[in-house]
């Protein structure tokens, strides 16, 4: 043992000097401008993590220089742009997201949640019995189904055809109910999470203007730039790693209104957005 030690102690720092002269190396064959650039961007970054104020004085200017271009955007192109796909109107909504979630972890997370979780629970163990949780919770989901029976009311009044979709997809759900073996044990809340999210993503598919922004050029022609600028987009999201926070809210979300498990859930959201299931879930 004391033999193997002493070797292994002598093979790490040996392997270790050999990587940073490999590195070295590499670092001599760029060009001159490219050595310049990668030193003095190590040079700057230590510099941030050292100093305190030159850290906090970086990131006001990048703020501030951010938020005075964003403002003079939306003064000078706000109404040129024509939607809310391009442009400055896109520009804004992501930053709206970004200060959101920032405003929801500075802020909220550590001094609002707090204050109203101990509320909650005093009330919900001291008041809310489970009778009073279950009518709520039945008063909510007829509530919910009564606004969407408006909505498809209301958007399918002139073309009553529009309506078989939905009403395929109840005949679905009555042929399994019908076919079940065990229809005390279905989980009904997960129907109609699952049912209500597909009404909301359908709603917002069929907006007015939201079909004729995506056909109004040709569909061959602009499929596939969709689909380059997409991967390239989620490929940049999970190298920074925003990709992975999102398909954990979007998994998070699934699991607290359908039910389903984490790893269901996990498998879910990031089939959406990565595919290969069983290549990405390991790093989660």
């Amino acid at each position: 043992m004391d033999k193997q030690s002493t070797t292994m102690n002598h093979v790490i720092p040996i392997d270790q000097q050999q990587l940073q002269q490999q590195q070295n190396e590499k670092l001599k064959k760029r060009p001159l401008y490219e050595r310049e650039i990668s030193e003095l961007s190590i040079h700057f970054s230590q510099l941030l993590l050292a100093n305190r104020f030159v850290r906090h004085l970086f990131y006001s200017t990048i703020f501030i220089a951010y938020n005075s271009f964003l403002g003079y955007a939306i003064h000078k192109s706000w109404n040129k742009t024509e939607n809310y796909c391009d442009g400055v109107k896109l520009l804004t909504i992501i930053t709206v997201i970004i200060y959101g979630k920032l405003f929801k972890n500075l802020f909220i997370d550590h001094y609002v949640w707090p204050m109203f979780a101990k509320l909650f629970n005093e009330i919900n163990d001291n008041f809310i019995t489970e009778s009073f949780r279950n009518i709520l919770r039945y008063l909510c989901w007829i509530s919910v189904l009564i606004i969407i029976a408006i909505i498809i009311g209301i958007r399918c009044y002139h073309q009553p055809e529009r309506i078989y979709s939905v009403a395929g997809y109840f005949g679905f759900i009555l042929i399994g109910f019908i076919g079940s073996k065990h229809r005390n044990h279905i989980n009904w809340n997960q129907i109609l999470w699952g049912f209500t999210i597909q009404i909301i993503f359908g709603i917002f598919v069929r907006l007015p203007s939201l079909p004729l922004m995506i056909q109004s050029s040709i569909f061959a022609l602009s499929g596939m730039p969709v689909i380059i600028f997409f991967s390239f987009f989620v490929s940049i999201l999970y190298y920074y790693g925003l990709m992975q926070i999102i398909v954990n809210k979007f998994g998070h979300l699934l699991q607290a209104t359908i039910g389903t498990t984490a790893c269901e859930s996990i498998s879910a959201s990031g089939n959406i957005f990565l595919g290969m299931v069983k290549v990405f879930q390991k790093n989660f």
